[in-house]
């Protein structure tokens, strides 16, 4: 029974939705994270307020949704504009590197120049 037991391998669960796996959806786990905290946090003041089930649990929901939807946006937005940034630095260190000692660095220094643009030396 002990040789069967070493054969099973631990491998860790993953939820996939629709063939994709969940965890590696780019802010999924953060913003359910922050929207299941909102919604409980939001459902137990509600109902400390107003002592009525119900209403607790339909702002609890209404709470969770809209805060997970609002943040998983915001996330997306931010992780979309990091993404942009970090491509043009690299398109811009592929061309620094290739136009490098060449008469283009020159002129494109001269013109930075020019146009008072503060340029270091690399």
């Amino acid at each position: 029974m002990a040789e069967l037991d070493d054969d099973v391998e631990d491998t860790p669960k993953s939820l996939t939705l629709f063939g994709r796996d969940l965890s590696k959806i780019t802010c999924f786990r953060e913003s359910f994270i922050n929207g299941i905290i909102g919604g409980v946090a939001i459902g137990i003041g509600t109902f400390m307020r107003t002592s009525r089930p119900r209403q607790a649990c339909n702002y609890a929901m209404g709470s969770y949704t809209m805060i997970t939807l609002f943040y998983w946006s915001y996330c997306r937005y931010s992780y979309s504009k990091e993404k942009f940034f970090v491509a043009q630095v690299q398109e811009g260190m592929r061309r620094q590197a290739l136009y490098q000692g060449t008469d283009l660095e020159r002129e494109i220094r001269a013109d930075f120049e020019k146009n008072d643009v503060d340029v270091k030396d690399a």
